[in-house]
């Protein structure tokens, strides 16, 4: 999770809030597993270089329990959704996310959901 959370960092934008959930990971990742557990998905606002509302998400998978996959969602205000220049900026960051996080998963042996 902290790799991942590194790749969100390179890719996405060192943010404060990044660096706090780095931290606390330390300390376990119990709050993940039970939202997982309970909803197949989680989610941390970790903020971007486009803003600050910015999320980490997490998702089980529907087809295999055991997997899950990881995404960037820009959550762009709706006012700069129409910014093409924004729109393609938050594009570019998350295909490089998940693509950063593809390779990583593989390259490890921890598998992904494409």
């Amino acid at each position: 999770m902290e790799k991942v959370v590194n790749i969100y960092q390179e890719t996405v934008g060192e943010t404060d809030s990044a660096k706090q959930y780095k931290d606390q990971l330390v300390f376990g990742i119990d709050d993940e597993i039970n939202a997982l557990s309970r909803n197949g998905f989680t989610e941390r606002r970790l903020g971007s270089t486009l803003n600050s509302h910015s999320k980490l998400q997490i998702r089980r998978s529907r087809n295999n329990p055991s997997a899950f996959y990881f995404t960037f969602n820009p959550n762009l205000d709706p006012r700069e959704r129409n910014d093409e220049e924004k729109r393609q900026a938050a594009d570019n960051i998350k295909a490089n996310f998940i693509s950063k996080v593809s390779d990583y998963l593989q390259g490890s042996s921890m598998g992904v959901e494409l």
